[in-house]
Formats: structure tokens, sequence, C-alpha cells
């Protein structure tokens, strides 16, 4: 979901971006950017959402044979399952940089990766004297990332680069709503996900993701 959704909306969107500041069309330049978070919103919740529910679905068929056994995919499921609590930061931070690169400010975006960087090791510490193990250098990305997120948007406000449209709010809740509805119905499904042959866990996994996507469309429409 990072390359497909947050780096491809942040490549499609550096040169619009980029053309309507040449242009002097500022507002235009702003409801751009505000049209690309939507759009990272729109497929980012429910891709975080299922991410969490089927962690565990996904890892064993995926890669549950041999030496990888049981216990393998239950660690590994959760260390799938809290990266993907940090998905939409990650993908909207792709999001959010071009409007610095778009206006040639280069420099932002580095200072706030380095103020990031130093925050995750300083984090990484803090979680591995607590025992967290493996599960605190993922947190530490994860809450690194979405520091890094809020200092973007903090910056392009005041700068005044950057401001939510009105109905943000309610184009969010408009995603959130069907979003949780297909999560109720991943849930429903997961719970009756068989550890059987490879042949059916494949036909079911595949069966619980579309049954999914098609839930969210259909509520999201």
């Amino acid at each position: 979901p990072l390359a497909m959704i947050g780096i491809s909306i942040g490549i499609a969107l550096l040169p619009a971006l980029s053309r309507k500041i040449k242009a002097g069309e500022f507002k235009d330049a702003i409801h751009l950017q505000n049209l690309a978070l939507e759009i990272g919103l729109i497929l980012v919740i429910p891709a975080t959402l299922s991410l969490t529910i089927l962690a565990q679905p996904i890892i064993s068929t995926l890669f549950e044979r041999g030496a990888f056994g049981a216990d393998e995919s239950a660690a590994v499921s959760k260390a799938l399952m809290f990266y993907s609590f940090g998905l939409p930061s990650f993908v909207l931070v792709k999001v959010m940089e071009p409007g610095f690169f778009a206006r040639g400010d280069t420099k932002t975006p580095m200072m706030i990766a380095i103020i990031c960087l130093f925050s995750n090791a300083i984090l990484n510490a803090i979680f591995y004297f607590l025992g967290f193990n493996y599960v605190g250098i993922i947190l530490s990305s994860v809450i690194s990332s979405y520091l890094n997120l809020s200092i973007l948007i903090s910056k392009l406000v005041v700068k005044k680069h950057f401001e939510f449209e009105k109905d943000f709010v309610k184009k969010l809740i408009k995603i959130i709503l069907p979003s949780l509805l297909m999560a109720l119905v991943l849930v429903q499904l997961r719970d009756h996900f068989e550890k059987s042959d490879a042949l059916n866990k494949i036909v079911e996994l595949i069966t619980i993701i579309t049954s999914g996507i098609i839930v969210y469309a259909a509520a999201s429409f």
C-alpha cells in the first residue's frame, strides 16, 4: 500500500502541483493537495484495517510451511499488525511532501526527517529498556512517522501553503464508516478461516479479501 498508494500519489501530485504554483493558482494548488489527501485516505484507511484484521491469515497463508511454523506466523503477524497502524502516516507523508518540493523547498522536509530520525532512535532505546523487543522497533517507526506527518502539515499551514477544506471532516466520516462496516465483515470471515491445506487457505484468503473490497466499495458508493 505504501508504494501503490502513497508513492504513486506523490509522484503524480508533484508535477501537477508545481504547474499550479508556477501559474500563481495557489487556491487551486491547495485544493489539489486536499484532493490527493482525500484519495489517499479513501485507499489507506481500509487497507490499514484490512492488514490489521487479516495479519494472521495473510502471514500464515504466505509463509507457514517447513521450518516456518505457527509460532513464527504469530510473531510476524504481530509485526505486520503493528506496522499497519503506521500505514496512514507512512502514506500521507508522501502526499504532503510535494507541498514543499513543488515550491523548491527541500530543506524543510529534510530537517523534519532528521528530527524524526533522532526521535526514532530515542524511542528505540526507551522501548528496548522497557522490554518491548521487536515490537518496540516497529512502534518507534510508527510514532516517528506520525510525528513527521504532524510537523509537515503544521509547517505547510503556518506558511499558508495548505489548509483543510471545510468539508474535510464530513468526507473523512464518509470514508471511516464504510471502512468500519468492511472491518466488521472481515472480522466475521476471519474467525472462520481454516488452517487447512495450502490451496484451501489461499482460496479462503482471496475470498475474504474480495468480500471486503466488495463491501467497502458498495458502502462507499
